[in-house]
This record gives structure tokens, C-alpha cells and sequence, in this order.
């Protein structure tokens, strides 16, 4: 999703760009 690299959309466009990191961000 268009969001900053700070905050970026637990539901990600490419759901294999999806990271566990970012997730419990």
C-alpha cells in the first residue's frame, strides 16, 4: 500500500513482500 516505510500496511499489495517484523509493528 502507498504508506511510509515507517508504517507500512499489514495487508501489503504483494502478500509475499509481507514480513513478520512489520506485522507486529
Amino acid at each position: 500500500s502507498n504508506a511510509p516505510l515507517e508504517y507500512h500496511d499489514a495487508v501489503v499489495d504483494d502478500p509475499k513482500q509481507r514480513r513478520p517484523d512489520i506485522t507486529l509493528a
